[in-house]
């Protein structure tokens, strides 16, 4: 049994401040999803992204309608194993998909860690400074002066909220005024 509130905010996170405002996830970490991520982003069934976004559809339009998706990107020594972006790929999807704007406005730096294999505070550790904001991507897709008031970050699992919050401030940096998370599943 998950200890949540009404509010659906867990024991851990009800303690801790974030620089997003909340995340909402289309599952729990659990068996056949966790099997499911395993066979997407580790075993190269690539054909997955597409029924991921079709389940997260809905879920977007329901709480985040019309706030654009910034997928979390991956770290580059994973990229490389893998050949894909399975956020970014999801995220490509949702755009395709209907009204969804997808925006990869963040980068990662190489020599983070694998974040699973690591306790709470090692996560805030080892992603200090992991984010950064593409510039010309930003660019690209705002004037000098229109920054978004909100975007979502889309990510695969939710477990410490580490990821989500070092995304959400290098974007509150950039002046937007709420970020929120969408995640595939909540550990």
């Amino acid at each position: 049994m998950e200890l949540t509130s009404e509010q659906g905010i867990c024991m851990e996170c009800r303690k801790t401040s974030f620089f997003f405002e909340r995340n909402v996830s289309l599952f729990p970490y659990r068996a056949h999803v966790k099997d499911l991520l395993v066979l997407y982003k580790s075993k190269g069934h690539e054909r997955l992204s597409l029924f991921f976004a079709e389940l997260l559809l809905p879920l977007w339009e329901q709480e985040f309608s019309r706030i654009p998706i910034v997928p979390v990107p991956p770290r580059p020594e994973r990229m490389k194993e893998r050949g894909f972006d399975p956020i970014g790929r999801i995220s490509h999807h949702l755009a395709k998909m209907g009204p969804v704007q997808a925006m990869p406005l963040l980068a990662r730096s190489k020599g983070t860690k694998e974040q699973k294999l690591l306790s709470k505070q090692q996560r805030e550790d080892n992603l200090r400074k992991a984010f950064f904001m593409k510039e010309e991507t930003w660019r690209h897709f705002f004037e000098k002066d229109k920054t978004p008031p909100a975007i979502v970050l889309l990510d695969d699992v939710f477990t410490t909220g580490a990821t989500l919050n070092r995304c959400a401030e290098v974007l509150k940096k950039e002046g937007v005024q709420k970020v929120y998370g969408l995640t595939l599943a909540r550990d």
